[in-house]
């Protein structure tokens, strides 16, 4: 986990969790038991996974003999012909890499199973106390696919009423996928009643929204939609208060992918038992900005699991494991809403927590009371902070620490400041552009689709010593949709061909302490927006730079803007290149490039 590590130890601690909505107000201690706790993951292809297994340590690739998982799904094209009946041939399995969109993929079950086991192990007779019942299909939605009887039954709302089927214990029309989501559960049920074993669910966690999110009429039922598939789900297990977790939609891609949060986030809060779960500090695959890459599915499934878990949790906390908690001076961040108990049984977990005030208007280490009120007890206890010069990476243009520092301007399009400290560079930036795109992709090969179809940040960076051509530049581009690409030395980016994804060390997995975070605000791909914030940490080491004075650099905005109400795309690129007589090969020419001090 490089990156999560290196975010919290170096640059401070940015919100892991948001915990809201009307929770249990008498929590209760639950006896052990021996029923199997069942804990629910459903969505679209967020909750299936396009994590690859060839990403996960060789820890994490291993089967998790504790906890099995029931798992059913479809792939987009499958989406077409949905049976109306499950998969016969489903069997409790345990779980382990593989039941992502294809054998080759995961989703955030490995990080489920892990904290399961922390709080679920097998009994001393071998038997099972805990399993996932997963059900997924990517690219599904609201609108045409999960679809509740709620939602049916209300005319008012406009969704594909060609697809819906009749469920059959509830004889009520259903969406496809909602019909077979309700029959995984019982089927589920029915198999530990099979093998003996009585079950409970407690709870279920709900990845879904970004292509929903593509579309106006998708937009227009999916907070009712929500609402009720909550309701009904609920109703379905006969348990009113059943605990829902919604986890935060990742993508900046999807035209109202800020507004599905907004959305995501007043459901969960305005609904008993239902918990939001922030994802903003986590990473989409290497080569593409949908879906969440290995690391990121991992402490997903981990924080979701997490919060259901707590609810009904009889473990006594006896400490935190997090020590030192980094903060920029003068800048207004979030804490870590959650941090990592250590339980008297030696097990861990996420739990939710909360501070005393403290004064970040002085530099050097302080304390400060961090307190988990964790279902049936609370747990204090001082922990330090330090407050550093050093900037933060959270997309949120507020560091005191730039206010020295020159602004740098990237026609009138960017503004952006340069700091640096003993490990890297940082770079915030923020675009005034009103035509963000943000929906370009290409699997695999090339650029990832990135270029010339969203909007560019690009960083062109020699730390050679050289004086004439840039040969040994690395090329370094933030899109807009938060995809970070960096390019070996000398990497001709003009040819999007194959060869660029060999030359991207992150595609690669040579580039793991880069740190950064794209902010849009409003509608983006056609909507009404208002540009975008952009920051970037740009780490030595991965850079094999042991000389930092010898750095020089060069930035270029790659404005990716609309014609034709959208039909077609247009490409300005705007520099900030030292000569300003130079006309050509301004990214091969040194001569183009400022020295590191000159930006700061």
């Amino acid at each position: 986990m490089k990156k999560s590590i290196k975010f919290m130890t170096m640059l401070g601690a940015m919100s892991l969790l948001t915990g809201c909505g009307k929770q249990n107000n008498d929590p209760k201690p639950i006896p052990e038991d021996d029923k199997v706790h069942l804990f629910i993951l459903a969505g679209q292809s967020g909750a299936r996974g396009k994590a690859l297994n060839s990403d996960l340590s060789s820890e994490d690739s291993k089967a998790n003999k504790d906890i099995q998982i029931f798992a059913d799904g479809y792939t987009m094209p499958e989406l077409n012909n949905i049976p109306e009946t499950i998969n016969s041939k489903i069997r409790l399995k345990d779980t382990a890499p593989g039941f992502g969109d294809s054998t080759n993929e995961f989703g955030p079950e490995l990080g489920m199973a892990k904290a399961l086991k922390a709080r679920f192990p097998k009994t001393e007779d071998d038997l099972y106390r805990a399993g996932i019942i997963k059900f997924s299909a990517c690219g599904s939605t609201f609108y045409d696919d999960w679809m509740s009887e709620s939602t049916v039954s209300d005319e008012s709302l406009k969704i594909n009423r060609d697809k819906l089927v009749t469920n059959e214990k509830l004889d009520k029309l259903t969406g496809p996928l909602t019909n077979n989501f309700y029959q995984i559960i019982d089927k589920a049920i029915e198999t530990y009643s099979d093998l003996g074993y009585e079950t409970v669910i407690d709870g279920v966690i709900f990845v879904h929204g970004e292509q929903d999110a593509k579309y106006d009429e998708n937009m227009a039922v999916y907070e009712k939609a929500l609402e009720n598939f909550i309701k009904d789900v609920r109703g379905y297990v006969n348990n009113e208060d059943l605990p829902f977790v919604i986890t935060e939609a990742l993508t900046n891609s999807a035209k109202y992918s800020n507004k599905l949060r907004e959305i995501q986030y007043k459901v969960a809060t305005n609904t008993k038992n239902c918990i939001y779960v922030d994802t903003s500090d986590l990473y989409t695959n290497t080569f593409e900005p949908w879906h969440f890459g290995a690391e990121s599915n991992i402490i997903l499934g981990e924080r979701a699991v997490s919060e259901l878990i707590r609810l009904k949790d009889n473990r006594v906390i006896k400490d935190f494991k997090e020590t030192m908690i980094n903060l920029p001076i003068n800048a207004k961040v979030d804490l870590p809403k959650y941090l990592t108990a250590i339980f008297e049984d030696d097990s861990e977990a996420i739990v939710p927590v909360s501070y005393s005030e403290y004064d970040n208007t002085k530099l050097g280490e302080a304390t400060l009371k961090v307190t988990a009120n964790y279902n049936t007890h609370e747990f204090s206890k001082d922990i330090k902070i330090n407050i550093t010069n050093d900037p933060y990476v959270d997309g949120v243009i507020n560091e005191f620490t730039y206010n020295e520092n020159e602004t740098n301007s990237i026609g009138d399009k960017v503004k952006f400041s340069v700091s640096k400290n003993d490990e890297g560079i940082f770079i915030q930036a923020k675009a005034s552009d009103n035509d963000i795109w943000t929906d370009g992709e290409a699997w695999h090969t090339g650029d990832m689709g990135q270029m010339n179809k969203n909007d560019d940040l690009e960083i062109f960076l020699d730390a050679s010593g050289d004086s004439n051509e840039a040969t040994s530049r690395y090329s370094i581009f933030l899109s807009s949709a938060n995809l970070l690409r960096v390019y070996d030395k000398g990497t001709d980016t003009s040819k999007d061909d194959t060869k660029l994804a060999n030359a991207n060390l992150v595609y690669k997995g040579k580039a793991n302490n880069f740190i950064h975070r794209v902010n849009t605000f409003g509608d983006v791909n056609g909507g009404s927006n208002n540009g975008m914030n952009m920051e970037l940490f740009i780490p030595y080491s991965d850079l094999n730079i042991k000389d930092p004075s010898k750095i020089k650099m060069m930035f270029k905005y790659r404005d990716v803007s609309s014609k034709d109400n959208g039909k077609t795309k247009e490409v300005t690129s705007y520099y900030l290149k030292k000569d300003k007589e130079d006309n050509t090969n301004f990214e091969k020419n040194l001569k183009n490039y400022f020295d590191l001090e000159e930006l700061i």
